[in-house]
Order: C-alpha cells, then structure tokens, then sequence
C-alpha cells in the first residue's frame, strides 16, 4: 500500500484555514464597534462606530486575499508554462500590496487607532479611569505606528507589533470593566 505523499497541499489548507479564522476576527470588529455605541450617546462615538466599522471592513478585505485569491495564485505558479506561473507572481505581488499594505494594514491601522482614540474621547475616563486611557492611547498610537511600515523605518513593524499586544490587552481589560461597571453609573449612557 503507498502512502500519501506529504506535500504543499496540506501546508496550503493550513495557511487557507488560520487566514479564514484572522478574517472572521476581523470581521468581529464591526458589531464590537456598533455594540459599544450605546456608551455614549455623543458625536464623538458616532465617529468611532464608523471608524470601527470601516476598520473590520479593510481589515476584512485585505486579509480574505488568503483564502480567496492565493491559492488559485499559488497553483498557477506552479504551472509549466513560464507565461502562466509569471502572471500568477504578478498578480499576487499586486494582490499583497494593494489588498494587503494598502487597504488591509495602512487603512487597518489608522481606522484601529482611530476607533481607538474616538473612543477614549467619547468615554475614557469615566469609564475606567487615567490608566485606561493612557494604555488605549499607548496602544492607538502603537498601532498608528504601522502606517510608516512601507518606509522600512527601524523599529516601527516591532512598535505596531507591541501596539497590537497592548490594544488587545486594552480591549479585555475594556471587556471586564463593562461587565463589572453598573450601566446607570456612567454618565449618557442610554438603556
């Protein structure tokens, strides 16, 4: 009996796989950001519930090249006609700048700190406190960082990288001030 030989496809799903659950994430977004609407009732949060909302969208977009569009890439790349696997090349490199650097990280990080900091306006400290606005601001700001990245500035993938640790910190410790937090204690706060 001949065993299966282990090769590219299983890596393939692997990557289609992990990218599909990073889009479903992303896709979280939006009903976070219309969900955190009723904290305030002011302009400031209708701003941020657009910015989040166009956040899940391009983060959505960029990251679904993955597994929508690679794969098809990758298996034309392999072609034996040299023409066939070149446009395969092409339209990948195409697909990952403007999918993936520029709709999916640059706009990504700047709606993410947007959304942020639109927040931290709207209900920052009377919410949580001083420490939970300077560490959403610190992670906003991080994250914002990510916007210089086509520069090849040193250090600012590894800032955004620590921005997006500190925002997901930041978004649990929002989570669990929320849970704790009685809603008739925050001021504009609509029930």
């Amino acid at each position: 009996m001949r065993r299966a030989r282990a090769g590219p496809a299983p890596v393939r799903t692997a990557v289609v796989a992990w990218f599909t659950v990073l889009t479903l994430s992303a896709a979280l977004f939006a009903p976070i950001a219309i969900g955190v609407r009723r904290l305030s009732t002011g302009r400031t949060m209708r701003l941020a519930v657009v910015a989040g909302i166009a956040a899940a969208a391009v983060q959505v977009i960029g990251l679904s090249r993955w597994p929508l569009l690679v794969p098809g890439y990758a298996a034309d790349a392999t072609s034996a006609d040299p023409a066939v696997a070149a446009s395969a090349r092409d339209a990948f490199d195409t697909a990952h700048q403007v999918l993936g650097h520029l709709v999916g990280e640059t706009f990504g990080y700047l709606l993410t700190a947007a959304w942020t900091l639109l927040v931290l306006a709207a209900v920052g400290r009377q919410l949580a406190g001083r420490w939970f606005t300077v560490l959403g601001a610190a992670s906003a700001v991080l994250i914002l960082a990510g916007v210089l990245s086509p520069l090849d500035l040193p250090g600012v993938d590894l800032a955004n990288f620590a921005g997006y640790m500190l925002w997901s910190s930041w978004l649990v410790a929002f989570a669990v001030v929320l849970v704790r937090t009685p809603r008739p204690a925050l001021p504009g706060v609509r029930v």
